[in-house]
């Protein structure tokens, strides 16, 4: 069954309420926690940099692994090279947790983001609360005024943020927000010199054909592009090297030993 963001975004708006009720518990479990390693110092690195996915199924692909366990699996990707781990949180669709969450971050120690339909600050503040290093931020689910506002809710929290676009457009939505949050005043020194937030890469339609659109390295001087999807192949991954990209793993892909391949 085809699922749309829409549906999406309305069932995690539904899901607000609940989590508003625990404001306070999760304050105070956010301000218990320490400070979370840098995604955007994660990326900083000669060598392609992996962001390996846990994820137990998806509306498009179906069931991926849902027996798998968090924990176990965040320890192999991490101990197999890759930069920082991706926990889908999302339930109703796609069968993660926060408790999916705080699992793989108690386990590893390179970053740890939480990919969600983020919508609300509190969301970024469950995501602090339960060891996350950031969040995802995707622009097409986002007004202008909420991406900001959201931005600075993860600033604040000592969060980087990694914005989702898939459209020119977007693209430019995402790179001026991210400048305009460097002005302002309350964002942390560690986000005035790093690399997030930062786009997470554009893919366009071209003769019926997924192309990555070079255009992400060009949104800020600052940012780093990534893409959402890994390639099948080592030809792609070393041609978006130079320009940076940071690269998930394949989805429901098992760990590989990333650092014997020249590419990784």
């Amino acid at each position: 069954m085809r699922v749309s963001l829409d549906q999406i975004l309305e069932t995690t708006r539904g899901g607000l309420p609940a989590l508003s009720a625990r404001a306070d518990t999760v304050s105070r479990e956010a301000g218990a926690v320490p400070r979370p390693p840098s995604l955007a110092g994660a990326l900083r690195r000669d060598t392609v940099a992996i962001i390996a996915e846990v994820k137990r199924r998806s509306p498009s692909a179906g069931v991926i692994r849902e027996d798998l366990d968090p924990a176990v699996r965040a320890a192999l990707y991490a101990e197999r090279g890759a930069a920082a781990i991706s926990v889908l949180t999302d339930g109703p669709f796609f069968g993660g947790s926060v408790a999916d969450l705080r699992s793989a971050a108690a386990r590893v120690a390179v970053p740890v983001l939480r990919k969600d339909f983020i919508l609300d600050e509190l969301q970024v503040l469950e995501a602090r609360a339960a060891g996350a290093a950031a969040v995802l931020l995707i622009v097409r689910a986002l007004p202008r005024e909420r991406l900001e506002a959201l931005l600075g809710a993860a600033a604040r929290q000592d969060l980087d943020a990694l914005v989702e676009v898939h459209t020119a457009a977007e693209l430019d939505t995402g790179a001026d927000r991210r400048r305009q949050q460097q002005r302002s005043r309350h964002l942390s020194d560690r986000h005035r010199g790093g690399l997030a937030p930062a786009p997470a890469g554009t893919r366009r339609h071209r003769g019926g054909r997924r192309e990555w659109d070079g255009r992400a390295g060009r949104c800020h001087p600052g940012a780093r592009p990534g893409r959402r999807r890994g390639p099948d192949r080592h030809g792609p991954v070393g041609r978006q090297r130079p320009g940076g990209a940071a690269r998930p793993a394949r989805r429901g892909a098992a760990p590989w030993p990333l650092r014997s391949r020249s590419a990784a």
